[in-house]
């Protein structure tokens, strides 16, 4: 089971969080674009997601969609330089998503991930 899924279209930075989750011994599966996620997305069943919001020309927020549809819903988390992204999100979303707006230390944000995984187990 992959326990921390990262979906971001940036290559350098699923570098950062693949490097930072690897040294915690943590299991880690990245995606560089929403399509190869959502084509083995029913297959995963993750403790935690973090998406980018803008995924070049698609939403990380079709996550978040897919996820609300399921049974099992992890901890969602949203990687987003739009301040006005939480005006976006249905209540429904705002319950099950945390919203990180960029600029962000991901240091202390994959900190705050790897402590929040350990307690799950």
């Amino acid at each position: 089971m992959e326990k921390i899924i990262v979906i971001d279209d940036e290559v350098e930075i699923l570098s950062l969080f693949k490097a930072f989750f690897k040294k915690q011994n943590l299991r880690i599966t990245t995606f560089d674009s929403l399509d190869m996620f959502m084509g083995v997305a029913d297959k995963l069943q993750p403790s935690i997601v973090i998406t980018d919001l803008k995924l070049g020309e698609q939403s990380g927020l079709k996550v978040v969609e897919y996820y609300l549809k399921q049974k099992y819903i992890p901890s969602l988390y949203i990687m987003s330089g739009y301040p006005d992204l939480v005006k976006r999100l249905t209540p429904e979303e705002l319950q099950h998503v945390s919203i990180h707006e960029k600029p962000f230390d991901i240091e202390d944000f994959c900190k705050e991930i790897a402590k929040l995984e350990k307690s799950l187990v």
